[in-house]
């Protein structure tokens, strides 16, 4: 049997994960009134990265009695990483990156999510032309660090000409 059309699996991903991402069109939002506005990073032609809130305060997290390290973190980070896309086709979050280091200057191991765990996590990773978004995250902050220090976010994108756009941003944990 000869097929008349053959693609290679990244390409046949890319196109569900453009059509999902082009379907997406309700998940444009604007910061609620009163709400701070996210701190943003490396505005270009592509896409600016910001985190709401502005401020990030370290948690406790919350374990199973008896249990420690590393099946359970003792401390996260909750925020919201939001994208601001200057580009005039759609977005792709492709990778995210995260690297916690304590105020003692030790960092704890980086933590990668690929695209695939971000579409498990999210359903759809789309950014919409000249649109908004923002993806909930909670970072654990790493076994027997310091809870306060600097969390740096490597972000991806990739848009539907499959050319590839970083940003870094780096916060301070209280």
């Amino acid at each position: 049997m000869h097929n008349r059309y053959r693609f290679s699996l990244p390409v046949a991903v890319f196109a569900v994960t453009a059509s999902l991402g082009a379907a997406a069109c309700g998940e444009d939002r604007a910061p609620s009134p009163g709400a701070p506005s996210p701190i943003f990073s490396g505005a270009n032609s592509a896409f600016r990265v910001g985190v709401q809130p502005t401020e990030l305060f370290h948690r406790r997290g919350v374990g199973v009695l008896g249990t420690g390290c590393p099946s359970r973190q003792d401390f996260f980070v909750p925020f919201g990483l939001h994208l601001q896309s200057d580009s005039a086709s759609s977005l792709f979050l492709n990778q995210v990156r995260f690297q916690f280091t304590d105020s003692s200057g030790i960092p704890s191991p980086s933590m990668a999510l690929p695209q695939s765990d971000l579409l498990s996590r999210f359903g759809n990773v789309g950014i919409p032309p000249l649109g908004s978004r923002e993806f909930p995250f909670s970072v654990p902050l790493g076994c027997g660090a310091r809870p306060i220090g600097r969390l740096s976010i490597f972000v991806q994108t990739v848009d539907t000409a499959r050319v590839f756009t970083d940003r870094t941003l780096t916060m301070t944990v209280r």
